[in-house]
């Protein structure tokens, strides 16, 4: 059947592009919280206007993630 076989390459095409705009949800948001753990311990080492706008950005992608993977 044409519309069997187009439907399974859409679902094909979907899944592709999905993978390559997200990704594994579940495992960027584990890596986003795993670089969130190390920045702290670098504040902890040197708590740097630097080191604490780093911390800031890697809570920030941390959030996003979790939302992301909420809305999953």
């Amino acid at each position: 059947n044409l519309f069997a076989l187009a439907f399974a390459r859409l679902k094909s095409d979907i899944r592709a592009w999905n993978k390559q705009s997200f990704g594994n949800i579940f495992n960027n948001t584990g890596r986003a919280e795993e670089a969130v753990l190390a920045v702290e311990k670098r504040v902890e080492e040197n708590g740097s206007i630097v080191v604490q706008e780093a911390l800031q950005r890697a809570n920030v992608e941390w959030r996003r993630c979790l939302l992301v993977e909420e809305n999953f």
